[in-house]
């Protein structure tokens, strides 16, 4: 039976293996890129059952927007999978300045909590599906 997965998150490779994984059991898969980089490429062969989507996550809007781009797709999600990819950066924190833990809090956790909330809001209509959290570290 072929399902819809949405795989939200960093950029990296884990996020490429998650999908490939999907794509080769013939799921459908929603993959999310951020705003200021070039949309991935779809791999050749897979156009059909792979789609991007874009997501800022300083955005509740763009979260929003994720949602509402699977169902223009005629994609019902029944996974969600989050993969969370903290930045290695080993900086003290009276060494941070103001405007990068602002950051931080925006990029790193509000963003999630933003599409937490529109992903469950989602399954909750739909009465089912599910949410996977992944922290690569």
């Amino acid at each position: 039976m072929e399902q819809s997965l949405l795989i939200a998150g960093n950029q990296s490779i884990l996020n490429s293996d998650i999908a490939q994984e999907a794509l080769s059991q013939k799921h459908r898969v929603l993959a999310t890129y951020e705003p200021e980089t070039e949309g991935p490429i779809i791999p050749s062969g897979l156009e059909n059952n792979l789609h991007y989507v874009e997501w800022n996550r300083r955005s509740p809007i763009s979260s929003r927007f994720v949602i509402l781009q699977a169902l223009n797709k005629e994609i019902e999600l029944d996974h969600a999978i989050l993969v969370f990819s903290p930045r290695n950066e080993k900086v003290m924190i009276h060494d941070l300045q103001s405007a990068s833990i602002e950051e931080k809090i925006d990029f790193d956790a509000k963003g999630y909590l933003f599409l937490l909330k529109e992903l469950t809001n989602y399954f909750m209509k739909r009465r089912k599906g599910s949410i996977t959290f992944v922290i690569q570290n």
